[in-house]
């Protein structure tokens, strides 16, 4: 199959369809990773970081008062819980197949790939362009989130689209 739309051409087949994605099963528990994920920011920032997620835990490196290196260190263990879940609930979110997984939702997915790589390349050009010094690795930090947020809404709208069109057929085929 071949299909081109605006500036971006598709070309895929039945052969090649089939992506390796998680199971569609997946896509539930990143959703919870998901509330786990944003439960635990709050809690760090807003919550007071509770004592139980006061942990010692093996660094290899470690700089806040002084740099050190392969120690064991006292740490709240939030902020880590929810950026790991985090990441793991948008990668499954994102990547698992959709119930109806097609050429079509291959496609969707394809161009929010694309859109989200160049929503976050432009962003962090020109954030690198004015902001200097060790802030950069925070923003490194953002366009990760960028890049995942971009990509889920992206895909999320493509699929519309596309079942959107499906459904404009499916009522022309039955007037």
């Amino acid at each position: 199959m071949y299909k081109e739309e605006g500036a971006i051409m598709i070309v895929a087949s039945e052969k090649n369809s089939s992506y390796p994605l998680f199971p569609y099963v997946l896509k539930p528990v990143g959703f919870g990773l998901l509330m786990v994920s944003i439960f635990s920011a709050y809690l760090y920032f807003y919550g007071g970081r509770p004592e139980f997620f006061e942990v010692p835990v093996f660094a290899v490196l470690t700089a806040y008062f002084e740099t050190r290196w392969f120690v064991v260190a006292q740490t709240n263990l939030l902020d880590e819980i929810a950026m790991v879940c985090g990441i793991l609930g948008f990668l499954f979110v994102l990547f698992s197949k959709e119930k109806s997984e097609n050429l079509e939702t291959a496609a969707a997915r394809f161009r929010a790939l694309l859109f989200a790589t160049y929503i976050s390349a432009f962003t962090f050009v020109f954030l690198y362009l004015i902001i200097f010094g060790w802030p950069i690795l925070l923003v490194g930090a953002f366009i990760m989130v960028l890049f995942l947020v971009s990509f889920l809404v992206s895909f999320k709208t493509f699929k519309n689209r596309i079942e959107g069109r499906d459904t404009e057929k499916l009522k022309s085929v039955r007037s």
